[in-house]
């Protein structure tokens, strides 16, 4: 499992987990904060968040 920090209090839309390949693997669409990735290898993952407003950003997960 893994949670997003949200301190600017930016309402979150969606979240989405894609291998390095580029292969989407799961996706989010409730604004919760705590994500459920025990069925995903170990390895390393890119994380795309997009916020309400229209806005995403793309960030790297480390799954041990």
């Amino acid at each position: 499992m893994f949670s997003i920090n949200n301190s600017s209090q930016i309402e979150l839309n969606k979240v989405e987990i894609y291998s390095l390949l580029g292969k989407k693997l799961k996706e989010y669409n409730s604004n919760t904060t705590i994500y459920n990735i025990e069925d995903l290898s170990s390895g390393l993952y890119l994380i795309k968040i997009y916020s309400k407003k229209g806005m995403s950003t793309l960030k790297k997960l480390i799954k041990e």
